[in-house]
């Protein structure tokens, strides 16, 4: 583990075709990986396959990762803006700030993920003189495609900024210490599907000069028939057991929930 949200698992053997694969135990839960949006079943030993420039860096359900949204130079103050990277889950995380003469912030982050709501809130507490003035929190939903979301102060509907080109972003200008910032995202389940077709042809890209979208030729999407023709294609072998580690799923549940 590197800290209490990711799991970094490093590949030290040599590549075939570019690509080189690593065996690593995950903890039970579903674990993402932060830089692709691969994601694994825990309780088991999994193996996933990596091109050159990249190694797995697992994010656990309910992951809260805050970083600086701009850094400028070497400075040592506390930033104005933040980035929070967040994993749909149940997870709690307390961020902590400190500034000259011993005052000290803390920042709590509860993840709330049932049936689809995404509940999310946040409440810093401690000294003043820690948290720069007119502080930007923009909140990063990683592996929620698109949702409707609302978010409240101490239980009064505040206004944001919403995107979701990529993901659900959720932007809170002013953010002050002391009150309750609550945010919910309702999402929809059928989106892990659509992401996990988006990865397939992006791998298949990676190995076919001709960018071939295997996957868009059926209209009704086919876990086992996609990875049936992939098989006896004429993939190299590296690529096919890349794709088997994105497409297909340990078990029939996770393809019968997103096709609810």
């Amino acid at each position: 583990m590197f800290g209490s949200e990711l799991l970094v698992a490093p590949i030290v053997s040599k590549g075939v075709n570019r690509v080189a694969k690593v065996k690593a135990f995950l903890p039970d839960g579903q674990w993402t990986d932060i830089f692709n949006g691969n994601t694994y079943n825990g309780g088991k030993t999994v193996t996933m396959y990596r091109q050159l420039d990249s190694i797995p860096v697992l994010a656990k359900a309910g992951a809260v990762i805050p970083m600086a949204k701009y850094i400028e130079g070497n400075n040592p103050q506390n930033p104005k803006d933040l980035e929070i990277w967040l994993y749909k889950g149940n997870n709690s995380y307390t961020m902590y700030e400190d500034a000259p003469c011993g005052k000290k912030l803390f920042t709590d982050f509860v993840m709330t993920d049932i049936n689809g709501i995404q509940k999310l809130s946040v409440t810093a507490y401690g000294d003043d003189g820690v948290m720069p003035l007119n502080r930007v929190l923009s909140l990063v939903f990683k592996n929620i495609q698109n949702g409707i979301v609302k978010v409240f102060a101490n239980g009064k509907p505040v206004s944001f900024t919403a995107d979701d080109n990529h993901c659900i972003t959720v932007e809170i200008d002013n953010f002050t210490k002391d009150i309750c910032y609550e945010i919910t995202v309702v999402y929809a389940e059928n989106a892990a599907l659509d992401k996990a077709k988006e990865l397939a042809n992006k791998t298949l890209e990676y190995f076919d000069d001709e960018e071939e979208d295997i996957y868009d030729e059926y209209d009704d999407f086919d876990i086992d028939k996609s990875i049936d023709e992939l098989t006896v294609s004429d993939e190299p072998k590296v690529a096919k057991e890349t794709e088997k580690e994105i497409v297909k799923p340990d078990d029939k549940q996770a393809e019968a929930e997103t096709l609810k």
